[in-house]
Formats: C-alpha cells, structure tokens, sequence
C-alpha cells in the first residue's frame, strides 16, 4: 500500500509498507467482534460472503434477548385512572429494566477493558523487541 498526496496536481510517494500477513492490510489490527448484547461477550460467527450486513450477535437466541431486554414492559394497570401507586409502580418496573441493562453493561465493560489492558500490554512487548532489535543491528557495524 503506497501512501500518496497531490502537490501542483502531481502525487508523490511518501513511503511504501509491507503487509504483515497474507491478504492482511498495514494497520488492520482491530480487536475481534464481539456480540452486542450486554453481558455475552461472545466472538460473532466469520462472516461467510462478504455480503449483506455485518453480524451483531452472536446467535439469533441473543439477538431476542437483546431486544427484549430493551422493551419496557407494560403495566399491569394504566396510569392515566389517575392513581399515583400505579404510576409509581409502573416507574419502578421501568427502573429495574433500566438497573439491569446498566449491570450487563458494566460487565461487558469491564471484559473490554480486560481485553484491551492485555492487548496494550502485547504491543508493549512487540515495540520493546523492536527496539532492542534496532538496537542490536546499529551495534553490529560498529564492532566491524
């Protein structure tokens, strides 16, 4: 891949890099999907085509659940009779859904931040054997 810019309607090539891998792209280097439902942290499926829309969950059982989760349920009495304990109950049946998304989601929080802490720790070691790679070849010409 050629990182180019226009200058006085030319481009010039900046630089060129390599690819890591086979069929990967310089800096392609995104952490892997997970299911989007709180709580599940589940790896989504490898995308089998290329085509259609890019998977959210993990299975067709966690996306009822997602959206399920996210209906607020229906009061068992109307609040428009004009009675104050039916409004209050109805708020807190509303609250506990609201509770238990926030729970589900500052666990799944909490798993990312795993992943990512392990991830920055990874590239941590990768940039210090670079360093001490360059390191050593710069002090190979000198003892010649």
């Amino acid at each position: 891949m050629k990182i180019r810019y226009l200058t006085r309607e030319r481009y010039v090539v900046t630089s060129q890099f390599p690819a890591e891998a086979p069929g990967e792209r310089p800096g392609d280097h995104r952490r892997p999907a997970v299911c989007k439902r709180p709580g599940c942290g589940n790896p989504l499926p490898a995308s089998t085509g290329g085509r259609g829309r890019t998977r959210q969950f993990c299975s067709a059982e966690c996306a009822r659940r997602y959206h399920n989760d996210a209906r607020i349920p229906a009061p068992r009495s109307s609040p428009r009779d004009g009675d104050p304990v039916a409004a209050i109950e109805s708020l807190i049946r509303q609250m506990a859904v609201a509770v238990r998304a926030a729970r589900e989601q500052a666990a799944n929080a909490g798993k990312q931040i795993e992943t990512l802490t392990a991830a920055l720790e990874q590239a941590r070691e990768e940039l210090r054997a670079a360093r001490d790679e360059l390191a050593r070849r710069d002090e190979r010409p000198a003892q010649r």
